[in-house]
């Protein structure tokens, strides 16, 4: 068990504007414009778990032929303070959407 706790906050934001025009009823164009952004921040606060802690000699191996025995480990008594990683991410993006359509004869054709 690692007692973990995740805490993270984020935010997003999105704005956009479109137009479109047409002409005659035979052709319209049309565009739009977009801006976005997220962050994210979070931190993770957890202790490794006892077995972990064996691998790295942290903690004497209680008899597991699998782990190799450490008669005295350099950081006895193991990890008993929480660690905490942090994670942060910011990203922002600019779109740009131009179309078209055209009537001709009943049959429409679209470009984007």
């Amino acid at each position: 068990m690692t007692n973990a706790e995740l805490i993270s906050d984020g935010t997003m934001f999105s704005v956009n504007v479109q137009a479109s025009k047409s002409y005659e009823d035979i052709i319209d164009v049309f565009g739009g414009l977009s801006y976005e952004t997220i962050s994210i921040a979070s931190s993770y606060k957890y202790l490794l778990p006892a077995e972990t802690q064996m691998q790295l000699g942290l903690l004497r191996n209680p008899g597991d032929p699998a782990i190799k025995p450490v008669p005295k480990p350099p950081e006895w008594p193991g990890d008993d303070s929480p660690q905490t990683a942090y994670y942060n991410l910011s990203n922002s993006n600019i779109k740009l959407t131009l179309g078209g359509q055209a009537n001709w004869s009943g049959i429409y054709f679209y470009r984007l």
